[in-house]
């Protein structure tokens, strides 16, 4: 089955069963929000339950300071990549968030900060 998308600020998509694919992710504005071993962790975590619940295989990664890139492959059927990499993004930033920013803002004493992963 194919599916073919279009986005108001991404480039059109084809979303085809047993098909390969590889996506890059990155944090709000290119900040170092995965600079910290334990982020990096997080995410790989994150990437792992996300494709192997809904029966994709990961095959090849690598997270770097404010992005990653995946290989990965669709082996049913590809209309649920978005959800995986919105809930991906969404626990992940969650994690960060509560982990990471809010102890930098308490060694600082400032505010907090968005995060979108």
């Amino acid at each position: 089955m194919k599916i073919y998308k279009t986005y108001k600020h991404n480039p059109p998509h084809l979303f085809r069963s047993n098909a390969k694919y590889f996506i890059i992710g990155a944090t709000y504005k290119k900040k170092y929000h995965l600079e910290e071993e334990s982020a990096k962790q997080r995410l790989i975590e994150s990437i792992n339950k996300g494709f192997t619940d809904y029966h994709w295989k990961l095959e090849d990664w690598v997270i770097l300071h404010n992005h990653y890139h995946l290989i990965v492959e669709a082996l049913e059927t590809a209309e649920t990549l978005s959800r995986i990499i919105k809930d991906i993004h969404k626990f992940t930033a969650m994690w960060i968030k509560k982990n990471i920013v809010s102890a930098k803002n308490e060694e600082k004493s400032g505010g907090t900060i968005g995060i979108y992963v």
